[in-house]
Order: structure tokens, then C-alpha cells, then sequence
């Protein structure tokens, strides 16, 4: 999916006023301004292929998403940011998550170290990188577990959000035949140590997998075609 200038705009005005809600203590300006209601905690993405809900303390930000029958994406936020409601929730660890979906028509075999070597590759740390350019891009680790590629890299791109640090998280796997790739980024006011960011994907991805029961048990050899729709 290729998100146009118009849909970063909406995301970032969104991330922009949570940093206002964190700063004021909790909600007082809210992403999609629906007072005194409480935020959505899941959404469908992909033609209602995939179930996306974030750990405690996270919901949807309607504003922002963006889905069809092969793909989506959405931002989370702070519960009480996002509905205007105090009494809403509010997470231990104020970031910002987004779930990027994308659908893999082609279903064969095919280990998570075929995603690692594409996100080590120049073409797989371009479609990475918010310029699109694999020179704004350094990767600082990535791991493999249980069908599950995490990445914690860092992101100069110029057009980046800059509320948000330039180091991040992204988890990818597969849930049956879509490709699921989650982020987690810390605001430059409320900053947190690397492991707690990567904690909190790990909490991401659980909450993914036990929305989404059904899940194919092996990596999908489709999966490299499918980055370029996600990332754009």
C-alpha cells in the first residue's frame, strides 16, 4: 500500500496531538474527538482479514486508517488521548504503534530468515525507509522467534515525523495468508530505554496473535512480493 502526502499528514497532526494530551496529563485534545466516549480497541484491516487490537492502554485512531481488501494500516495511541475521556485508559509507556496488513495470494513455505535477508538487503531497507531511500535506514538488530522477525532499526529519512525518535521497532509475521508488520516509536517527550520499546512490541505482537487465532504456522515464500505494497 503507498500512503499519500495527504494520509501522512493525518497521521502525523494525530501524533502531534497525543504528544499535546501526554503533556497536559492525560487526555484534553483527543485524535478523533468523540468526549467522553471510549476509544476503540480493534479494528479489520484488509478486508476484515486480520483483527488488530494493541496491548493495554492502546486504541485505534480512526482518523488514520487506511484499509481495502489486500491491505491496511492504522496508528494507535493512548486510549484517553484518542477518545478525549479522562476515564479512559491511559498505557504505563506513552508510543506510538501503527500495524501496517498486507494480503500474500501466493501460499507456499518459507522460513523468516527469507524476511531477515530482504530487511539486510538495499531493496528491503529502502521500502523500509520513510524517503524511500536505504541510506536513511541502519539496522541496529534483528532477532528471530517463534515465526516472528524483529527489527530495531533507525530511520534519518528527512520527511519523518519529528515528534518521534529516529530509532524504532518493527515485528513481522504472518497471520494465514496476510503479512502483518507492527511498529513501536517513542515520542521525543516521553523517550524509554531500547528494551522497554522492545517489550512492548513483543506485548504487540501477542495481543495480534491472540486476536488472530488462526494463523498459518510457517513464513510464506510471497512474503518479499508483498513488501513493496507495504511499505510503498
Amino acid at each position: 500500500m503507498t500512503f499519500d502526502v495527504a494520509i501522512m499528514r493525518t497521521i502525523t497532526a494525530s501524533i502531534l496531538i497525543l504528544v499535546l494530551a501526554g503533556c497536559s496529563g492525560g487526555a484534553g485534545g483527543g485524535f478523533t474527538g468523540f468526549s467522553g466516549m471510549k476509544a476503540p480497541r480493534t479494528t479489520r484491516l484488509a478486508g476484515f482479514g486480520v483483527t488488530i487490537e494493541g496491548p493495554t492502554g492502546f486504541c485505534i485512531d480512526r482518523s488514520t486508517k487506511v484499509s481495502n481488501s489486500q491491505s491496511g494500516f492504522v496508528v494507535l495511541g493512548a486510549c484517553a488521548a484518542i477518545s478525549n475521556n479522562p476515564r479512559d485508559a491511559m498505557p504505563p509507556i506513552r508510543a506510538v504503534l501503527t500495524a501496517s496488513v498486507s494480503h500474500v495470494a501466493d501460499v507456499t513455505l518459507a522460513a523468516p530468515a527469507h524476511l531477515k535477508q530482504f530487511i539486510t538487503s538495499s531493496a528491503g531497507q529502502a521500502s523500509l525507509a520513510q524517503s524511500g531511500s536505504a541510506d536513511h535506514i541502519k539496522i541496529l538488530e534483528t532477532q528471530m522467534v517463534d515465526g516472528v522477525v524483529l527489527v530495531h532499526m533507525r530511520d534519518t529519512s528527512p520527511n519523518r515525523a519529528n515528534v518521534l525518535v529516529d530509532k524504532y521497532w518493527r515485528g513481522m509475521f504472518v497471520v494465514d495468508d496476510h503479512l502483518v508488520s507492527l511498529t513501536v516509536t517513542a515520542l521525543h517527550t516521553h523517550p524509554f530505554a531500547d528494551r522497554t520499546g522492545k517489550r512492548l512490541l513483543r506485548e504487540f505482537i501477542s495481543q495480534i496473535q491472540h486476536a488472530n487465532p488462526v494463523k498459518a504456522e510457517n513464513e510464506q515464500s510471497g512474503i518479499l512480493a508483498a513488501f513493496g505494497d507495504i511499505f510503498g
